[in-house]
């Protein structure tokens, strides 16, 4: 009888009965079984990997721009002196107008030949830009820019030359061109 009437009503026990049904077993209210606890962990999981790989990125990006911040000022800063050095020309020697040549050779007003020309760098297939004055009094050598790519010099007249210059580190580059004027042109007549 005892028996009969757990089956009829679940909500009622009786003392000593091990009846061992999922009825004995209820949750709390408001409480989590294993399987939705796991889940939710899961789920929680990819939220933050997935935020983290966003700021990874977020953070690469932010490493690259500043390379390419960094070529752009070191290529302006190396234009600026590249410029100051050719203007101070009369003549482009070479290359020939119409020409393109990776070296250029300039004539000034003292006579001295100024020959730009790339020498390998410390990175494979990177170069230095080098500036050789070579006077009756004396010679010399400097470095120009570092990290060059690419450099190109072409001869639009013998007063005035076009620099295409490629400066690069690891896998960034950064390019530009700039026409010049020789200042001095003027003295060659007279």
């Amino acid at each position: 009888m005892m028996r009969s009437r757990l089956l009829r009503d679940p909500g009622s026990s009786a003392a000593g009965c091990k009846t061992g049904s999922r009825l004995d077993r209820r949750r709390p209210p408001g409480a989590f079984t294993l399987i939705e606890a796991v889940v939710a962990s899961l789920i929680f999981a990819g939220v933050l990997y997935s935020l983290y790989g966003l700021l990874f990125k977020g953070t690469r990006l932010g490493q690259q721009e500043l390379e390419i911040f960094g070529l752009q000022a070191e290529g302006q800063r190396s234009l600026v002196r590249l410029l100051k050095e050719l203007q101070e020309g009369m003549e482009v020697v070479l290359p020939q107008p119409g020409g393109t040549l990776p070296y250029a050779v300039v004539r000034d007003k003292l006579n001295r030949m100024a020959v730009f020309h790339l020498v390998p760098g410390r990175e494979p297939r990177m170069y230095e830009l080098n500036l050789s004055v070579r006077s009756p009094q004396s010679n010399s050598t400097e470095v120009l820019v570092k990290g060059v790519a690419r450099l190109t010099f072409s001869s639009l007249s013998d007063g005035a030359i076009r620099v295409h210059l490629t400066l690069g580190t690891g896998a960034r580059r950064y390019s530009f061109y700039s026409s010049i004027r020789l200042r001095n042109r003027a003295a060659v007549g007279g």
